[in-house]
């Protein structure tokens, strides 16, 4: 596994999301990223599906896996977490190191649940 490619194409993806988050109607923008996370999928998501569902399994089983797409957002994805017990957590997935994180939007505290090797 490729990490320092696949952190690459994350970081990009994200880069691009955040872009489009500011400028909605930018139809260039659109095109890059959606090119941008066609590749990733294409060679990264199979592993990243995997990844999520050993989180899921793991730590908020009552929560459906959502689309890999919405873990690029800046909130992440709501999830129902049992380290978070009460209160809706949000699962992100960040780069530099590449990792997955639960935290609660209330509070500062955040734990990594998986991160790459």
């Amino acid at each position: 596994m490729n990490t320092q490619e696949l952190n690459k194409l994350i970081l990009k993806a994200l880069q691009l999301r955040s872009q489009i988050e500011m400028y909605q109607n930018d139809p260039s923008l659109l095109e890059s990223y959606e090119q941008s996370f066609n590749q990733l999928k294409l060679k990264y998501g199979q592993y990243l599906e995997e990844i999520l569902f050993e989180i899921y399994d793991e730590h908020c089983a009552d929560s459906p896996v959502e689309n890999l797409e919405k873990y690029l957002s800046t909130n992440g994805v709501e999830v129902e977490a049992d380290d978070f017990p009460g209160v809706k957590a949000q699962l992100q997935l960040k780069t530099e190191p590449l990792r997955f994180v639960l935290h609660n939007p209330q509070t500062t505290y955040e734990e990594t649940v998986w991160k790459a090797a």
